[in-house]
């Protein structure tokens, strides 16, 4: 009996297919093949991401990309010229979409004959638009018609996207689709999804080595407590974020940059709040080694005061010793010894 496509999938793939994102996060780090495809359907782990709606899990996978220079990723066809973002429009999969197409999805690709049903009753040369009318769900559609999608392209059928949606009766689709309708579309923000420092968080774990083991450095006597991460306060800050300077530990900020919806500022697009000062992180870089050593090696003032002979030359601790140098000290500190005893009185 022949096995079906997905008997044919990678780990990466099947975690994608679950939305098992964590499992994605640590086989990126430890350089999964982010590209690799499946011999039969030609599907990445992102349509399997797309097609199940899990954007968690379609960020990492973009992030993997982007930081491999795979800019054409998100366009990557299978059989029959689907891509990511059909596959996430039929399903109604808004988050997906939005994603997808912030991160440059075509919105023209077109499918070819080859396509399987029940996405082959669609027709070929149909564009994400035309699975959207398919999907029934309005927002995708907004958002694909707001982003520039020609809602004028015509599919092999000779079918409008507003055709499409009349086919499936989606006609709640019919003020959005029409090419004539002069209701006005809602204009939509960047996706919350967007992670400007995944891609170099993301290279740094992969560099640095992501920590998964907690409290043994510190109680090893390996690591300075004072050096924990501010977030989990288990492991050691070793990465650091652009601009406000905070610092945590590589697997506390893969953590952050996979999770956290990103915020919603004007020409900043995909930056992560800060856990500690809530502004807005661009990119993560490496703890400079400088800046650990100099804290390192800065005198402890305190305990040079309070008992720091290692501070002290051994003439210092020669002089100290004679009766002389501790009349002075002692004066010094405001005691006043006396310069003779008294004669006993005999009896």
């Amino acid at each position: 009996m022949p096995g079906t496509s997905t008997d044919r999938w990678t780990a990466l793939m099947q975690a994608c297919r679950f939305g098992h994102w964590e499992v994605v996060q640590t086989l990126l780090v430890f350089r999964c093949n982010v590209s690799k495809a499946d011999s039969l359907s030609s599907r990445t782990a992102l349509h399997a991401a797309a097609a199940g709606g899990h954007v968690k899990c379609a960020r990492l996978l973009l992030a993997a990309a982007a930081a491999a220079g795979g800019g054409r990723f998100v366009n990557r066809a299978a059989s029959g010229g689907v891509t990511a973002l059909h596959l996430a429009a039929l399903h109604g999969h808004v988050d997906c979409v939005h994603l997808l197409i912030d991160e440059h999805a075509d919105l023209a690709a077109q499918t070819l004959p080859c396509v399987a049903a029940p996405m082959g009753s669609i027709g070929a040369g149909s564009t994400p638009l035309h699975y959207a009318a398919a999907g029934g769900e309005v927002k995708c559609c907004q958002i694909l018609v707001s982003r520039g999608a020609d809602r004028t392209a015509v599919n092999c059928n000779g079918w409008l996207p507003v055709d499409v949606a009349r086919t499936w009766g989606c006609h709640w689709l019919e003020h959005v689709l029409s090419p004539k309708s002069h209701l006005p579309i809602p204009k939509f923000p960047p996706s919350g999804y967007l992670s400007s420092p995944l891609p170099s968080v993301l290279t740094l774990a992969r560099d640095c080595g992501l920590v998964l083991n907690t409290s043994s450095e510190f109680s090893d006597g390996g690591v300075d407590e004072s050096d924990a991460c501010a977030v989990c306060l288990e492991r050691p800050c070793n990465v650091a974020a652009e601009v406000c300077g905070h610092e945590l530990c590589v697997k506390c900020a893969l953590d952050l940059c996979s999770v956290i919806k990103s915020y919603d500022v004007p020409g900043i697009a995909g930056s992560i709040p800060c856990p500690l000062c809530r502004s807005g992180i661009a990119s993560f870089r490496k703890r400079a080694a400088s800046e650990a050593e100099d804290e390192e090696l800065e005198p402890d003032l305190n305990s040079a005061c309070s008992g720091g002979s290692h501070y002290k030359s051994a003439g210092e601790h020669t002089a100290s010793s004679s009766p002389e140098k501790k009349r002075s000290t002692d004066s010094d500190q405001g005691i006043i010894l006396p310069l003779y005893s008294p004669p006993a009185v005999l009896s």
